[in-house]
């Protein structure tokens, strides 16, 4: 019978939800103990002794999910070109099409989280020309007339005064709604991207969809939120320059 892995990113834990399953573990007692420890330091966050007890146990019987277990818990330690290693030797094995889809998917996620290099500095700007320094006018040379703009020395009316546009009930309405917004699907996005990371880890399946579900939820609001912000800002922008 083909033993299958979990059909989600966090596959791994169904394989260790699996540990005491005879067909889960390998079946020499040396390669299942170390697969065992390797287990047990994985629930416990010790990514990197769970590596070195799966890449043991691996060592004494070849074992597709001891395999998998071993490129998890490297990927866990961000050590993607290893995991991408282990993960292309356990695609090159017999696979049932599911087991396949669950890998290939963990390598398209190492390669997104890959480092990019780091684009060739930009050539400094050429040196500014100096600048021309006019010579002072003669001491003999006539100045000339300063006269003053009439118009500009008129006083305003005092009739003309008016409230200042950042008083305007109306746009500060506007303007509050739309920082209100703003902030609002801020927040619901943050907490639809911590919902859809705590998801790729979940111990379960139906708790990685319980989590997908609420990330994708709180992803609509958190859009809805931010586009009637910024409609409301835009409005008060428009009334405030309107009324000015």
């Amino acid at each position: 019978m083909e033993r299958r892995f979990g059909v989600h990113a966090g596959a791994l834990a169904l394989i260790v939800a699996l540990a005491g399953v005879a067909h889960a573990a390998p079946k020499k007692r040396s390669a299942k103990l170390q697969f065992q420890k390797g287990v047990s330091a994985y629930q416990k966050g010790d990514y990197m002794g769970a590596s070195a007890a799966f890449e043991r146990s691996f060592k004494l019987e070849v074992d597709q999910e001891t395999l998998f277990a071993w490129a998890q818990a490297e990927r866990k330690l961000d050590h993607c070109d290893r995991a991408s290693e282990l993960y292309a030797k356990l695609l090159a094995m017999k696979l049932p099409a599911e087991n396949r889809a669950v890998i290939e998917q963990q390598v398209a996620e190492c390669a997104a989280l890959a480092p990019k290099p780091e684009p060739a500095p930009a050539p400094a700007p050429p040196p500014e020309p100096a600048p021309v320094v006019e010579q002072p006018p003669s001491a003999t040379a006539p100045l000339p007339a300063i006269r003053e703009d009439s118009a500009l020395a008129q006083p305003r009316d005092s009739g003309e005064s008016s409230s200042p546009w950042y008083r305007d009930p109306v746009g500060d309405s506007f303007a509050v709604v739309g920082v209100a917004g703003l902030a609002t699907g801020a927040a619901f996005l943050v907490s639809a991207h911590s919902a859809d990371s705590k998801a790729h880890g979940a111990g379960t399946y139906q708790m990685f969809q319980s989590l997908e579900t609420s990330a994708h939820s709180r992803g609509e609001t958190g859009v809805i939120a931010l586009g009637a912000g910024v409609a409301f800002v835009a409005a008060a922008v428009v009334w405030y320059v309107v009324r000015d």
